[in-house]
């Protein structure tokens, strides 16, 4: 993947920061939460809390476990970060 650099150090600066991410993933899921570990080839990312997901969970667990993610599960035209002093979604590529 020859964007895996890139991908690793957007990332990173993610984690670094606490931004808020989001993706969609190859196998059609959507990711929104945080990164909270990087390595070369994947992501440790904790989900954001989700409404929906605790209603089918009868309220007992607000998002699922944390996990690590292939970095080549990830569609990178959808990795985007939350800027909190712009109070706008940016897109790795912006």
């Amino acid at each position: 993947m020859s964007q895996r650099p890139a991908i690793s150090a957007f990332f990173a600066a993610c984690a670094d920061r606490g931004d808020k991410v989001g993706f969609s993933l190859i196998d059609g899921r959507e990711f929104l939460g945080w990164v909270y570990e990087v390595s070369d080839e994947q992501i440790l990312v904790l989900w954001a809390s989700n409404p929906i997901y605790a209603q089918a969970h009868g309220g007992e667990r607000w998002n699922p476990d944390d996990e690590w993610m292939p970095l080549e599960t990830i569609r990178t035209e959808t990795v985007a970060r939350y800027d909190q002093s712009r109070k706008q979604w940016l897109h790795m590529t912006d």
